[in-house]
């Protein structure tokens, strides 16, 4: 395990303390990068890290908390099937889908609110070719 991967759960576990929902990869990254200096700079200067550091670096690196949805609330936002949105947290046009150790679909709101924009431009466009003479 490498130390980014180890300091990584570790702000998750820490975001959890911090009643935070989730942190996003990229600000659980600057975390951990916020970490590893405070890590060097105890380690230079032979005293512990404070936890009230780690803590705040947890706080400044929240950036904007995502909000979760399941496969049956996604479904009736985008007004399809639980069956639909799974397939498509499967294949990637619901971004950021995840699974949660329940195995549970856990789908972001925003893109949840993406893929409402697209199938509603999509529903929006005129056929404008006679496919009549499709079998």
């Amino acid at each position: 395990m490498t130390l980014l991967t180890v300091l990584t759960h570790d702000v998750m576990k820490l975001a959890i303390m911090t009643r935070t929902e989730v942190l996003a990869p990229e600000s659980a990254e600057l975390v951990a990068d916020r970490i590893r200096e405070l890590a060097e700079e105890a380690r230079s200067e032979k005293r512990p890290v404070r936890v009230s550091k780690v803590l705040e670096a947890v706080r400044e690196g929240q950036g904007p908390v995502v909000h979760w949805l399941t496969s049956t609330e996604a479904a009736e936002r985008l007004g399809v099937s639980r069956n639909t949105v799974k397939k498509w947290a499967r294949t990637g046009y619901l971004r950021g889908s995840r699974r949660d150790p329940e195995g549970w679909w856990r789908i972001p709101e925003p893109s949840v609110e993406r893929v409402a924009r697209i199938e509603s431009d999509l529903a929006a466009v005129p056929v404008t070719e006679d496919l009549s003479w499709r079998p």
